[in-house]
């Protein structure tokens, strides 16, 4: 049973990572060792000469344009008692709701909504049996402009199973209602992503029975169509366990996301004894167009969780959790995929997109250097790969002169971006609490990246 054992561990682990992508499973402890500690052979397909792909942070002059307050509105300032409560680590930029710009976020456990001209939150209407949820996997969508979906776990079934429901707040009429429910047996997440305007998708992988004697991981993508109602299976494949891990048969899809009416699954099969990554690719009803090495994956991987995963036109982005902490970004080319941006520790982050659908509308792949494993807070450069050319340019962000370090920045599926700026921390202190947030429009982004100079 020590196989079975160990496959619903993998799973339960995942509920120790906050906001992690339910396609996430955590990679088997006795799996073989990885590019950093094992010689390829230059004539393996599969080897990926990674030594001289590390990113290291741009230190230049300051030539390249400043994002400044007097381009943004504010529309958050942590010092200013008017805006109410507010936490700033926890809140979600939705877009255009009905027509105004909005926020989403929990006021004591319950949802509620808030537009830029009201400096206060709106709960939603609740239905009667709702419950405290305890876990969801941070995914969701927005679809026509008034629809919020996501998926949360609310405890046990009777017959010991997890409870997760897919609600949606209805912006408009300001309620809540149920639209779907799953009883999983060992994974409490279901994650989201827009395929386009009037259908999404939902995805997970369970382990319906570890306690028999072979153990099957199954990756499992629904669509959903919010103006017929219908709900439809397109994607289902197993990963069975028979003889132990060097053993395994089957493709295991970790993660799921939608772009340009494609679907893109990050997964891994076992192909002579060996671990093989791929990024599959499927049409929008679910039928696999091709699979792509992405084996160079493996450097970043590194026995960790991919916590999260988006595509924009031929760039993928991702974050990871275990022995590695942070966030990448690959380059999907016709056959491989090969790194864009990677730095050692780690410590970029990626624009956060809120149900994006278009490539068109993000002609630049956005990051900005993190703090550091150590707590160091780098100087607030905005950077931007232009995708037709791959090379990329910097704007240096001075929103507030006494905030001057990122810490966020979210888009919506427009181009349109929130930033969240904070003072400079001490070696005790996050400054969370004293955070500003502002609001920048696509067309002002633009032209910024337009009069920026190439650093590469």
């Amino acid at each position: 049973m020590k196989k079975f054992s160990l496959l619903l561990t993998i799973l339960l682990l995942m509920s120790m990572l906050s906001g992690c992508n339910p396609t996430s499973v955590q990679r088997p402890a006795t799996e073989p060792p990885t590019t950093s500690s094992v010689e390829h052979s230059t004539s393996d397909p599969y080897d990926y000469q990674w030594q001289n792909s590390w990113t290291e942070p741009v230190t230049l002059p300051v030539t390249s344009p400043q994002l400044t307050g007097n381009q943004a509105e504010l529309v958050y300032d942590a010092n200013d008692p008017s805006y109410g409560s507010w936490d700033p680590q926890n809140w979600r930029f939705v877009g255009e709701f009905t027509g105004q710009t909005t926020f989403s976020h929990e006021v004591g456990g319950v949802p509620a909504i808030r537009t830029f001209d009201q400096k206060k939150w709106t709960p939603v209407k609740l239905p009667d049996d709702l419950t405290q949820w305890n876990v969801g996997s941070g995914n969701y969508v927005i679809m026509h402009g008034r629809y919020y979906y996501e998926w949360l776990q609310y405890g046990e079934t009777d017959d010991a199973k997890q409870n997760i429901r897919l609600h949606r707040i209805d912006a408009e009429a300001k309620v809540l209602e149920w639209v779907d429910r799953l009883s999983l047996v060992t994974t409490p997440f279901v994650s989201c992503t827009k395929l386009n305007e009037d259908e999404f998708l939902s995805c997970y992988v369970d382990l319906p029975n570890y306690q028999t004697e072979e153990a099957i991981a199954l990756s499992v993508v629904t669509k959903y169509n919010i103006v017929t109602g219908r709900k439809t299976e397109i994607i289902r494949e197993s990963y069975r366990n028979i003889e132990g891990w060097a053993n395994s048969t089957g493709v295991l899809l970790e993660n799921v996301c939608a772009m340009d009416g494609k679907i893109y699954a990050f997964g891994r099969t076992n192909e002579n004894h060996q671990y093989r990554y791929y990024l599959y690719l499927y049409d929008a009803d679910g039928k696999l167009q091709k699979k792509i090495n992405a084996q160079a994956l493996e450097l970043t991987l590194n026995n960790s969780n991919m916590v999260g995963m988006t595509v924009v036109g031929n760039y993928l982005m991702f974050s990871v959790a275990g022995n590695i902490q942070g966030s990448f970004i690959y380059r999907i080319n016709a056959d491989s995929v090969t790194p864009a941006v990677l730095r050692k520790d780690g410590a970029i982050s990626f624009a956060q997109m809120n149900s994006p659908t278009d490539s068109s509308k993000f002609p630049y792949v956005i990051y900005f250097d993190d703090c550091d494993p150590l707590g160091y807070y780098p100087e607030p450069n905005l950077y931007g790969i232009e995708r037709k050319t791959g090379k990329r340019k910097r704007i240096v962000v001075m929103l507030h002169p006494e905030k001057p370090k990122l810490s966020g920045v979210a888009m919506d599926a427009d181009g349109n971006a929130i930033f969240t700026v904070i003072p400079t921390p001490d070696e005790n202190h996050q400054t969370w609490d004293q955070a500003s947030q502002y609001y920048v429009t696509d067309d002002i982004l633009l032209e910024l990246w337009k009069q920026a100079p190439y650093i590469d």
